[in-house]
Formats: C-alpha cells, structure tokens, sequence
C-alpha cells in the first residue's frame, strides 16, 4: 500500500476486498457495531468465542473518535497485534459512545467471571465483556 494516499484512493484500493479484511472493513465495523474482539495472528474479528470474558490489560491506545483516521487506526492496531502476539492475547477495539472516544487494547480472556472482574477492577477498565451472552460487565 502507498503512503500518503488520499481516503478515496483507499477506498478504492480495498473495494474489490471482503469488508472484515481490510482496514476500511474493520474501521466500519468499529462504529457500526461499537467494537470487536479480533484474532492478532489473522487480524479478523473473533466470532467463535462461546465462553470467557474479554478484559482489557494495560497496553492500550485511546483517541477520540473524531481524530481516528482509517489509517491511524490500522498502525494502531496492528501495533496492538504484535503485543497480543506475544502474550497469547486477543485485540479488542471499542467505541464509548457517551464520550466519543474509541479504545484500542490489548484483551486478555478469563474463563470464569470473578476472575475477570477482578482483574478488570484491577485495570481500571468500566465493565468485562461477556463473550458467550456477548454483553458488557459493569466491573
């Protein structure tokens, strides 16, 4: 891919692509659904995950939503990617919607609920995602 091109161009460059695997794609899917969970080795939302509880760890990256470029989002996760690679992890990206700010993030999934709310307590984070009744947990 060029540097430096316009969100145009880009558009164009990943028309002829299924829409969940390319940036354009996941940055849709992003404010479309509020957020996802993703594999860091396929960098393709996660859709099997009947069990566990997503919580966010400490490496993260948080911008407003209105600053949040397809391509600044894209290096930011794929960033994100290399550091969940290395810890067995997932790669989470969310939208609060109150506050217009998108989170990036490293995810960690525990089996059992207390187990992840007290590490989400533990990370200051609002709520644990709920994979099976794919639901947010107030922490």
């Amino acid at each position: 891919m060029t540097v430096g091109i316009g969100i145009e161009e880009l558009e164009r460059e990943y028309a002829s692509r299924p829409p969940i695997e390319n940036e354009i794609g996941l940055f849709d899917l992003l404010f479309r659904d509020g957020g996802f969970t993703a594999d860091p080795e396929t960098l393709r939302p996660v859709l099997n995950l009947d069990s566990g509880y997503g919580v966010s760890g400490d490496h993260g990256i948080t911008v407003f939503a209105l600053l949040l470029s397809p391509r600044l989002f894209w290096e930011a996760f794929r960033e994100l990617a290399e550091n969940a690679r290395k810890t067995a992890a997932y790669v989470g990206a969310w939208i609060d919607r109150e506050t217009g700010i998108v989170h990036l993030d490293v995810t960690d999934v525990y089996l059992d609920r207390a187990s992840a709310i007290f590490a989400g307590k533990r990370h200051g984070q609002k709520c644990v995602w709920d994979f099976a009744r794919e639901c947010a947990i107030p922490v």
